[in-house]
């Protein structure tokens, strides 16, 4: 069965609220892991509630999310999340496999 799972692997200070928000808002999807036939679903989520965040905080810059696919050393898919000052966040692809032990 593939999986995607949510990782954070940098995060910066926030300077404003709408980081702050924004932050916080992506650390809940970090080590969380979803059918990988829910990916799109997933993104379109996460960059509609960042651009509602966005019109909550008009004075701050807004956050501009862009979803780029790559890979690793591995050739695991990576979905990276980019736009975002504050925190860099990506999905990775992966299989499970249950043991029957």
């Amino acid at each position: 069965m593939e999986i995607i799972v949510g990782n954070v692997k940098e995060i910066l200070k926030p300077k404003n609220k709408l980081e702050e928000d924004v932050l916080a808002y992506i650390l809940s999807f970090d080590g969380k892991a979803f059918p990988a036939k829910d990916l799109e679903t997933w993104k379109k989520r996460i960059t509609e509630t960042i651009e509602k965040l966005n019109k909550e905080h008009k004075r701050s810059t807004p956050a501009k999310p862009e979803w780029q696919p790559a890979y690793d050393v591995y050739k695991n898919a990576r979905f990276n999340l980019f736009g975002l000052r504050v925190v860099y966040f990506e999905f990775i692809l992966a299989e499970l496999t249950l043991s029957s032990n």
